[in-house]
């Protein structure tokens, strides 16, 4: 995410300014050959800004000094390989900040499941090393729960049992990101979590 704040003694001034370079940004991105639908701007943010003269000796009210205006435009880029030359043409067409810089897989439904999947064998085979330690057997699944509120299906016990084991664990599957280095930037991978919670039946 790019911001670009423009500042005047009066609004309409600092607003025109702002206007003209959000123009300029954005067809700098678009001269790119980025889709539309990956650039968007949200709303803008107008403050006026005040000096405090006042004092024991000189009681005045503060006085508005000047206006900025701010507006940020969200890029989405799917070809990381153009990262450092798009946000270079931001930067020199008139954005002034870099807010926010975020990487994500677009198959992040599959490697979180491909986490999950990794998460629940792995709480198995901590609980059955655990009950070996106890000389007793890992039985069926009487509650399986994911982090964040979501419930899978629950397990009910079929009486044999008499205990109860929770095996809470956390895994992380690492994607690849594109393999690029160029210049300062390397975007490596992401890391994508999964943390469940089972408890079993104890034989």
């Amino acid at each position: 995410m790019l911001s670009i704040e423009t500042f005047d003694a009066t609004l309409a001034k600092a607003k025109q300014d702002n206007d003209l370079k959000i123009k300029t940004v954005l067809e700098s991105l678009k001269s790119h050959k980025l889709d539309a639908r990956s650039i968007q701007t949200d709303a803008i943010v107008i403050e006026p800004h005040y000096w405090n003269r006042n004092s024991s000796d000189n009681p005045a009210p503060p006085k508005l000094t000047h206006y900025t205006v701010r507006r940020n435009v969200i890029v989405a880029l799917k070809d990381v390989s153009k990262f450092e030359t798009i946000l270079a043409a931001a930067l020199e067409s008139g954005a002034n900040y870099v807010q926010d810089i975020t990487f994500k897989s677009s198959a992040l439904r599959k490697h979180r499941d491909q986490a999950r999947s990794m998460a629940i064998r792995a709480a198995k085979e901590k609980a059955t090393a655990l009950a070996g330690e106890l000389g007793m057997k890992v039985g069926k699944p009487f509650t399986i729960t994911e982090n964040g509120g979501n419930y899978f299906p629950t397990y009910r016990s079929s009486g044999r049992g008499n205990a109860l084991m929770n095996a809470q664990i956390s895994v992380a599957s690492d994607v690849p990101a594109a393999e690029v280095v160029q210049g300062t930037f390397a975007p490596g991978q992401i890391s994508i979590e999964a943390n469940v919670s089972v408890v079993f039946e104890l034989q």
